[in-house]
């Protein structure tokens, strides 16, 4: 499109507009291209923005439950059949054994006594008393029961007494019969009750030697002197 434009010298120039239009459809369309540009710049802004926002991660996948599929159980062998037992052989009847009949011999008869004589039983004979021990293997026992009682003395001395330095010595009385003292008395004490008690309680639990021959089922009291030592002491 061509206007016209006058000059200093009064000359009217011609314009040419290249785009064929005048001022208003400039306006026009520049008003266009800005709106266009502002489009672009706000796509262009919210690109970006939408760029930096992180990428939420992907879903996590849930677990599955784990299935475990039972096998059945075989089933048990067959029971072997039981073995056979052979019945038990029958036992032989044996015939009972006739019974022996014992043979008594013949009493010889007995001598016809003579006319008025009378019949006297013989008299019963006296049981035989065992000859009575000795005086030598009476006194030997009394040596061993003498030194019985020493050695069960000696181990029953009591362990306070010897912190102390006890001694003593004490007579005690008793009755033997199979081995053992019975009532067994302490006719002369010592001078220290710990000492008096170890000493009869060492005669009743000793173990007295056996009896000679002659002495079964006898008796027989002792008097007897029991000395108390811490041992070692002689």
């Amino acid at each position: 499109m061509a206007r016209r434009r006058p000059t200093e010298d009064n000359e009217n120039l011609l314009i040419v507009d290249p785009f064929g239009q005048d001022e208003g459809h400039r306006a026009r369309n520049f008003v266009l291209a800005a709106v266009a540009e502002a489009i672009i710049l706000s796509g262009a802004v919210a690109w970006y923005i939408w760029g930096r926002q992180p990428i939420p991660p992907p879903p996590v996948p849930k677990p599955q439950a784990l299935v475990v599929k039972k096998h059945p159980k075989p089933p048990p062998p067959p029971k072997p059949p039981p073995p056979k037992v052979p019945p038990p052989p029958k036992a032989a009847v044996r015939p009972a054994p006739t019974p022996l009949t014992p043979v008594t011999p013949p009493l010889e008869p007995m001598p016809p006594l003579p006319s008025g004589a009378a019949f006297t039983p013989a008299p019963p004979q006296a049981p035989v008393a065992p000859p009575a021990p000795s005086a030598q293997a009476v006194e030997s026992f009394s040596q061993q029961v003498d030194q019985a009682l020493f050695v069960c003395a000696q181990g029953s001395y009591p362990p306070q007494a010897s912190l102390m330095g006890f001694t003593g010595t004490g007579i005690v009385h008793f009755i033997y019969a199979n081995s053992r003292a019975h009532k067994v008395k302490l006719v002369s004490p010592t001078a220290h009750m710990v000492l008096n008690r170890a000493i009869l309680r060492a005669v009743r639990h000793c173990a007295l030697p056996q009896p000679p021959s002659g002495f079964t089922n006898y008796t027989r009291s002792f008097t007897v002197e029991i000395q108390m030592l811490p041992p070692g002491g002689g």
